[in-house]
């Protein structure tokens, strides 16, 4: 065998080596790219409409919700990254400090809220109260409650109810 030859399979048997390795760094680069996003998935980091501090959380918005609390000042921390990272939108409106997430939440709790009938067959809310931080007076009727619901919800009133059943305030 000349020497030319031999330098050849030297060269041909360190390319096969250099490729494993090259095969194996791409795997574990690609593992570690997993292991980040699925760390960045598990954090939420929003700035607090309060006390304007940037927060970082660990959170899963599906098993946890889009409500959150400020680690800071207590507040509610509107979960806006969340909404557009799933779901590429976010309707959060300062003025009155909602967007569709926090009044499916209150949908949800209306069902605690006790329902009075009166003898004429008038369904209302005999005390005032309190969803995520809106206040409802005593003596709203049901139709009135439903009708601000179906204002505040993009889809509406017969989304919440059918989505939704246990928060129809029945």
């Amino acid at each position: 065998m000349s020497m030319m030859n031999a330098i050849r399979k030297e060269f041909r048997n360190e390319l096969i080596v250099l490729r494993e390795e090259k095969r194996q760094l791409e795997s574990l680069v690609i593992k570690k790219r997993e292991e980040i996003t699925a760390i960045r998935m598990s954090l939420a980091i929003e700035m607090c409409a309060h006390c304007e501090k940037e927060n970082v959380i660990e959170w899963d918005v599906k098993k946890q919700g889009y409500r959150a609390f400020c680690p800071n000042c207590g507040k509610r921390l509107m979960l806006c990254g969340e909404c557009t990272l799933h779901e590429n939108i976010c309707d959060y409106n300062p003025d009155e400090d909602i967007c569709y997430r926090t009044v499916e939440e209150m949908w949800i709790e209306l069902v605690d809220i006790p329902l009075t009938i009166d003898e004429d067959g008038r369904e209302y809310f005999e005390k005032e109260f309190s969803l995520c931080g809106h206040e409802f007076p005593a003596g709203i009727e049901k139709n009135e409650v439903w009708g601000w619901f179906n204002r505040h919800h993009p889809k509406g009133i017969s989304y919440l109810i059918n989505e939704f059943e246990e928060g129809s305030g029945e």
